[in-house]
């Protein structure tokens, strides 16, 4: 289920916890040909710009700009989704969806998710790869 019209919070944060994991590193890994030097450089430059497109999202969100917000999330989103950090591309997805159709309502606590997403994210994936 993804937010919608009858959009259940504690609903979508149990399934996005029960579905997906924080990070995914053996996909990563795959994904970068197993090169462990992008891994850390690609690890580093997410940790740094998450919380800054957050804050974009957020600003967005204050100025009730649904366009911005429909593109940040995208953004977040794809940056997520590059290092297979799946919670927080699942949240990211949620706001996207909501701002493309227009429904303001669940937008707050969607934010919300997203920022418990990306602490999550930040305080469990290290820039140093997993062993092979």
């Amino acid at each position: 289920m993804y937010p919608g019209a009858e959009l259940d919070m504690k609903e979508f944060r149990e399934r996005i916890d029960r579905d997906f994991a924080i990070f995914d590193p053996a996909s990563f890994l795959r994904r970068i040909d197993n090169d462990r030097e992008l891994y850390s450089d690609l690890i580093r430059l997410v940790h740094r710009n998450l919380p800054e497109q957050f804050g974009f999202a957020k600003a967005a969100h204050a100025k009730n700009d649904m366009a911005e917000l429909r593109l940040i999330s995208h953004r977040i989103k794809g940056s997520a989704d590059n290092v297979s950090a799946l919670r927080v591309r699942e949240a990211a997805l949620g706001i996207e969806k909501e701002a493309t159709a227009g429904r303001r309502n669940d937008l707050k606590s969607l934010l919300s998710i997203l920022s418990e997403k990306i602490q999550e994210f930040r305080a469990n994936v290290s820039e140093i790869p997993p062993s092979a």
